[in-house]
C-alpha cells in the first residue's frame, strides 16, 4: 500500500501522480475513503474520469451516502464543520449509476449499516433499524451510506 499527501484539487498533479501510479503497477485498487462526500459532483465527475483514464486503475473503493442521509448529516453534523472551510456535498440522486458516464461500473455495494449489525456492533435500537429492508438502486429517499467497489470500463 502507498500512501501519499497531495492536493486532489489540483487536477494537474493529480494526473502527474495518475500516470506515475499507472506506469508502475498493472492491476491497481484505488481507495478514498471519506473523501467524497466533500466535493461537487463536477469534482467528483472529473475526479471519477482522471481514475478511469488510467488502465491499469482496475478498481476503485470508496464510501458514499444516499440523498436523504446527506441531508440528515448537514442538519446535524454541519454545524460542527463550521469555518473549517469543508462541506458535506455529494450524494447522488442516480446512486451508484452515476459513475457510469465517467468510466465507473458497480461491481458492488455494501450497506453500512447492514454490516455492522452483521458484525453484532449495534444496539438493540439500530438492530431494529437494520432490520428495515433497503430499496433497490438507487435510495434517493432512505438514509443510507455503505461501501461502493467499481471496476473501470475504460480498460
Amino acid at each position: 500500500m502507498t500512501r501519499i499527501k497531495l492536493d486532489l484539487a489540483d487536477q494537474k498533479a493529480r494526473m502527474e501522480l495518475f500516470k506515475k501510479l499507472n506506469s508502475e503497477a498493472s492491476k491497481i485498487l484505488v481507495m478514498t475513503e471519506g473523501l467524497i462526500i466533500y466535493l461537487t459532483s463536477a469534482q467528483v465527475a472529473s475526479f471519477a474520469t482522471d481514475l478511469s483514464s488510467q488502465k491499469n486503475f482496475k478498481r476503485w473503493m470508496f464510501d458514499m451516502v444516499s440523498p436523504a442521509l446527506l441531508k440528515m448529516i448537514q442538519e446535524k453534523m454541519g454545524p460542527a464543520l463550521g469555518g473549517s472551510g469543508a462541506e458535506f456535498q455529494f450524494a447522488p440522486e442516480e446512486g451508484e449509476e452515476f459513475f457510469l458516464q465517467y468510466g465507473w461500473k458497480n461491481v458492488e455495494s455494501r450497506s453500512g449499516l447492514k454490516t455492522a449489525a452483521s458484525l453484532n456492533r449495534l444496539n438493540e435500537e439500530m438492530l431494529k433499524v437494520a432490520a428495515i429492508p433497503e430499496p433497490e438502486g438507487p435510495r434517493t429517499q432512505f438514509p443510507w451510506t455503505g461501501v461502493c467497489l467499481f471496476e473501470n470500463i475504460n480498460k
